[in-house]
């Protein structure tokens, strides 16, 4: 969880240096194991819309942007370092 934080709060801390905000922002989560998915978890809690999300085994995309309330859920039952949904698309 500690580094996914940092990773969450790397991105948080370059729009307070060069504008903007992490809220609204769409958001591609690239890997679903320790550290992707602590980053998804406190990035969609910061308001940004995590639209993908992609592991080895394929991925789940949402153009509208999963909400936190989903990523929190595919968080809590992920498969070790995989992705475990009902729309996942393997590759």
């Amino acid at each position: 969880m500690i580094t996914g934080y940092g990773v969450s709060e790397s991105v948080k801390h370059y729009y307070s240096i060069y504008g903007g905000e992490l809220k609204n922002k769409r958001v591609i989560i690239q890997g679903w194991g320790n550290v992707g998915s602590a980053a998804a978890y406190y990035i969609a809690q910061e308001g940004a819309k995590i639209v993908g999300i992609v592991d080895r085994d394929g991925g789940l995309i949402n153009k509208d942007g999963f909400s936190f309330q989903e990523i929190k859920k595919l968080f809590l039952n992920k498969n070790g370092n995989s992705i475990s949904a009902e729309r996942f698309t393997s590759i």
